[in-house]
């Protein structure tokens, strides 16, 4: 495993004792790590040293304590920092110098002891819920879905609010093109697939036409149109979900650089009454904004919300973005090869084809 594997937020670690929980009284969460690293875009290994990160308020509290001190030595500062009582931990947060003053209110005003721990916030940071939970309940489809013999593609195993709504506030996330605009996304670059055209179609393509193809392909921007033809069901709105009955109900667009990114834009369920961009209805000013918000939804959105990103997880895993690919490429071969056949001129510097041999009769026996 490569030593940047492991990230939280923009920083960097090497090992799963790098990153340290300390509970107060109460259960107020932080999280003490030994940052190797911060990624900003580029990874910048001069940028190191100690974080804290207030779990329950999702902030961070200080870092870049005893950046540059050789690690052996950071290594001694986080073993002590987890052992202090919360007035000493409070206390040390608030006189470093790389302190963020405003984080933390409890650290903030020098509390005698911690606030009531943010459980959702909490399970955010650490990747699952503790805590108590509320019972919420799935849509018949869904329930049909998490029957053991059920054959449909899709499983809903979350039946709290709580998890949801954790599973939800860790969702990957992309501005749409502004500052502050920040949507659900999902990442739809293409790491694989074969632009030969011969995977994934409903027919077999023809060997003839083999040069013809990898010359087309290279004159004309055959990526492009798989790519756009690909994103129709989703920018014409005609995405639905598991069983297929609310075609029309979400809007989606693209983002990020070559636009590898597909995002929410809106759906036919809640929005939020103060969106980051007034031309975005589902989009928010940053994470917590975005939890808040689903705190506050009723159990039917909530749960809508939740089928609605499961069923977008598992149609844009890479291995169905893949196919989807190598169909698109040979959907678009397969049709250039009728023109061809019919008379098409080939791509420049592809000579003719030569006809396919018909096989001939066997010569009649007695």
């Amino acid at each position: 495993m490569s030593q940047y594997s492991r990230k939280i937020g923009p920083y960097m670690y090497d090992r799963p004792e790098d990153n340290v929980t300390v509970t107060f009284e109460g259960g107020r969460s932080f999280s003490v790590v030994l940052s190797s690293a911060y990624n900003q875009g580029i990874i910048g290994t001069e940028i190191n040293g100690i974080v804290v990160l207030d779990n329950d308020n999702s902030m961070v509290i200080l870092d870049r304590h005893m950046q540059g001190v050789p690690a052996g030595l950071q290594s001694k500062e986080v073993e002590r920092i987890t052992k202090l009582d919360w007035k000493d931990f409070s206390q040390f947060c608030r006189d470093n110098p790389r302190y963020r003053e405003g984080a933390a209110p409890d650290v903030d005003r020098g509390a005698d002891s911690p606030d009531m721990p943010d459980l959702i916030a909490q399970g955010i940071s650490r990747g699952r819920y503790v805590g108590p939970r509320t019972p919420i309940d799935l849509l018949p489809e869904m329930k049909r879905c998490n029957d053991p013999a059920s054959e449909a593609p899709y499983k809903f195993p979350l039946e709290s609010r709580e998890d949801i709504i954790v599973a939800l506030g860790r969702h990957s996330f992309h501005d749409a093109g502004g500052r502050r605009d920040n949507c659900l996304s999902w990442n739809i670059k293409v790491y694989d697939f074969d632009a030969t055209g011969k995977a994934g179609g409903e027919e077999p393509t023809d060997a003839r036409y083999d040069d013809a193809w990898k010359a087309y392909a290279y004159q004309n921007d055959v990526f492009n149109m798989a790519c756009e033809s690909a994103l129709l069901p989703y920018v014409e709105k005609e995405y639905t979900t598991y069983p297929g009955d609310d075609q029309g109900g979400y809007e989606f667009t693209t983002a990020g650089r070559s636009s590898g990114h597909l995002v929410l834009t809106n759906w036919d369920g809640n929005t939020p009454s103060d969106p980051a961009s007034k031309a975005i209805p589902l989009s928010f000013y940053d994470r917590t904004d975005f939890v808040e918000w689903l705190k506050d939804l009723p159990d039917t959105s909530l749960v809508k919300l939740y089928k609605l990103v499961t069923c977008l997880d598992e149609d844009l895993k890479p291995e169905r973005i893949k196919s989807e690919m190598d169909y698109q490429f040979s959907t678009i071969r397969l049709g250039m090869e009728e023109q061809w056949k019919l008379g098409e001129p080939l791509p420049n510097g592809v000579g003719p084809i030569e006809p396919e041999l018909e096989e001939e009769s066997p010569e009649p026996s007695l």
